[in-house]
């Protein structure tokens, strides 16, 4: 089952869900207990041992430059 990363827009609180393709529904953010305001992360696809960069067109923190070689 394939798992995904959400940031909670209420708190910055980042989670992961195992879920299956198909399942639409929005997750609950684990540490406000309440808050559906949530978006979806994209980031590093791990597709049985081989990673794959899913780029999102802006750089993380620890980027310069935008080139995010050193993230996954």
């Amino acid at each position: 089952m394939p798992s995904y990363d959400y940031e909670c827009k209420t708190c910055d609180y980042v989670f992961t869900v195992s879920r299956s393709m198909s399942d639409q529904e929005t997750p609950t953010c684990p540490s406000c207990l309440s808050s559906e305001e949530v978006s979806r992360v994209w980031g590093c696809v791990n597709l049985g041992g081989m990673t794959n960069k899913v780029s999102s067109g802006a750089s993380c923190s620890t980027c310069s430059g935008g080139s995010c070689s050193t993230c996954c």
